[in-house]
């Protein structure tokens, strides 16, 4: 049995069911392809989790980074206007 990290748990079973000679496999062997297909979808969703944290704070950076330059621009346009 392969253990393809491109594809994902129903991926995975899916293509043995299609693709392969489903019928002829043994129970055992029926069984370690659903726990692989598990395995691989609670791996897939932990990166996905773990990606959509990492997103949501560079996001917030961004958003903070933005609002320091909008605050800086405004406060040098009034510093300007006093000034001048």
């Amino acid at each position: 049995m392969s253990n393809n990290k491109q594809l994902g748990g129903i991926d995975f079973l899916l293509s043995h069911i299609w693709t392969s000679d489903w019928v002829n496999y043994t129970r055992d062997e029926k069984l370690e392809v659903i726990e692989q297909a598990k395995a691989m979808e609670a791996t897939s969703k932990q990166m996905s989790y773990g990606d959509g944290y990492s997103n949501g704070y560079d996001r917030a950076l961004e958003l903070v980074k933005w609002k320091i330059n909008n605050e800086l621009s405004i406060n040098n346009e009034v510093t300007m206007k006093f000034v001048t």
